[in-house]
């Protein structure tokens, strides 16, 4: 129980602190491009249960769907605000 305690504390002024910068890459994503902001995907966990989970969404909307971004889009992704968050998630995915 103090553990689970401990995380939720945590993780509540955790939030509290990237707040605003939550808020300035929602703001870039919703003036960059359309479409909502979020991206709900659905997920299997623990035992088989499903969750859904809500991402900052990086890719045009529908691209899951379509497959494969062709190379203009991608071009045009790489221009945009959304391109750099991406990249960033990247970056901290190699170095776990």
């Amino acid at each position: 129980m103090g553990k689970r305690l401990f995380d939720l504390v945590l993780s509540f002024f955790v939030l509290i602190v990237l707040a605003p910068l939550f808020i300035v890459i929602a703001f870039s994503i919703l003036f960059s491009s359309k479409g909502p902001v979020f991206y709900l995907q659905n997920r299997v966990g623990l035992d088989g249960a499903d969750f859904k989970i809500f991402k900052f969404r990086t890719m045009h909307v529908g691209a899951d769907s379509f497959g494969l971004l062709t190379l203009v889009d991608a071009i045009a992704e790489l221009l945009q605000p959304v391109f750099f968050l991406e990249k960033i998630t990247w970056m901290n995915c190699l170095s776990c």
